[in-house]
């Protein structure tokens, strides 16, 4: 299990076989990058080698986790990932097809509302930091922010935090609740959605806004829309949040 690994900083498991169905020019190698708490990440990656080693993981040529060992790349202890090796990096409908896949069959869901698809160390030249927010991607995909296979009801919806008392992030997301994941058939790359964006007054008048657009999307009456990010305390901006 990666948790009882105190020695080694990753944890590799690769079947030529496998490998050898996907074959690509090794340079363009690159991996997508699924973070996990390190509480449930042995559970996790025990899920990730079933599958992988029964061929149910599309595209994937190897899997890679980090450990209990001490990475000091990584700025944030708590949170350990699995990487998901793939390519060619240069094909982007067959990256995102492979991510698409990935993301289903490990239930994926992220505070940050995404997952990235990273090229290699050697590639980059830029070692990773273990946080979403500083991979340096090519691709990134929508991804739910809760856990898509429990439905939210009046007694048990998500907490939805407040901007204003959010100080260790620079934004909220909240993305693909379970009325419109069902919807979603195809890949969403990232960053080529399009948004609307609304200034508020910092304060409560920009909680009580992304409130009740939290509000709104989860019960389904924004129409079309895929996510939402709010600006938090920690923007430079000291008179208006952003939705």
């Amino acid at each position: 299990n990666p948790m009882s690994e105190f020695e080694e900083e990753n944890i590799e498991v690769r079947d030529e076989a496998l490998a050898e169905k996907f074959k690509f020019d090794p340079g363009l190698l690159g991996k997508w990058m699924l973070f996990y708490d390190k509480k449930v990440i042995d559970e996790m990656w025990e899920k990730a080698v079933s599958l992988y080693k029964a061929g149910e993981l599309l595209g994937i040529v190897s899997i890679k986790t980090s450990t209990a060992a001490k990475c000091a790349r990584s700025d944030r202890p708590e949170v350990g990932v699995i990487r998901f090796a793939c390519g060619p990096s240069d094909d982007e409908v067959l990256i995102l097809k492979y991510g698409f896949d990935l993301i289903k069959k490990m239930n994926y869901f992220s505070s940050f509302g995404f997952v990235a698809y990273e090229k290699t160390n050697e590639q980059s030249g830029i070692e990773p930091t273990g946080t979403e927010a500083t991979c340096n991607f090519l691709f990134r995909l929508l991804v739910p922010t809760h856990d898509p296979q429990k439905r939210s009801s009046s007694s048990s919806e998500y907490p939805i935090e407040v901007p204003s008392l959010t100080h260790d992030n620079y934004l909220l997301h909240e993305s693909l609740h379970s009325h419109v994941v069902e919807q979603i058939t195809e890949p969403i790359e990232y960053n080529k959605t399009l948004r609307w964006k609304m200034e508020f007054e910092k304060g409560t008048q920009h909680d009580s806004a992304w409130v009740t657009a939290c509000r709104l999307y989860r019960s389904g009456e924004l129409d079309g829309v895929l996510f939402l990010r709010s600006s938090t305390a920690e923007t430079k901006n000291k008179f208006h949040g952003e939705i």
